[in-house]
């Protein structure tokens, strides 16, 4: 069992914003090998989780990766899934789940990720705004930034 520690603060406050009830993107950035991935999976532990990790490649291959994250998700018991042609219909489809329950979304190395396509931060704020004018919900960003402990 991994243990974990000198990040109970942090764990905190994410988990007091998680049970607050709204619809929040929270940023957490930090140099690199501070902890910042071990602090997400243990606030993921026991939530319902889209886990994706963007990789130092191709766009297709990152939407590949994506659509993987997203099925296996929805439906863990399949073996193969159908990929999405573009990150809109991905995006698409993790709006269409999130209507039915509160789920986290997370998107590790993210820096990989707008390397290679800077259009997908446009999609996710088309993406949360789309959420927030269905239910009505004010937006919050914020951002926590993890440093050696």
């Amino acid at each position: 069992m991994e243990k974990f520690y000198c990040r109970e603060e942090e764990l905190r406050k994410l988990n007091k914003r998680y049970h607050a009830g709204d619809f929040e993107c929270i940023i957490i950035y930090g140099r690199r090998r501070v902890g910042k991935t071990t602090l997400i999976n243990e606030f993921c532990k026991d939530k319902p989780t889209i886990f994706f990790s963007a990789l130092n490649t191709t766009e297709i291959e990152n939407l590949e990766s994506l659509s993987k994250s997203i099925m296996n998700y929805e439906r863990p018991d399949m073996d193969a899934f159908p990929e999405f042609k573009t990150y809109d219909a991905a995006l698409d489809e993790l709006t269409a789940l999130s209507m039915h329950e509160r789920i986290v979304f997370v998107i590790d190395e993210y820096p990989y990720k707008m390397r290679n396509i800077f259009e997908l931060f446009h999609l996710f704020l088309q993406c949360f705004s789309i959420l927030l004018t269905i239910n009505g919900i004010t937006q919050k960003c914020s951002s926590f930034y993890v440093d050696h402990p």
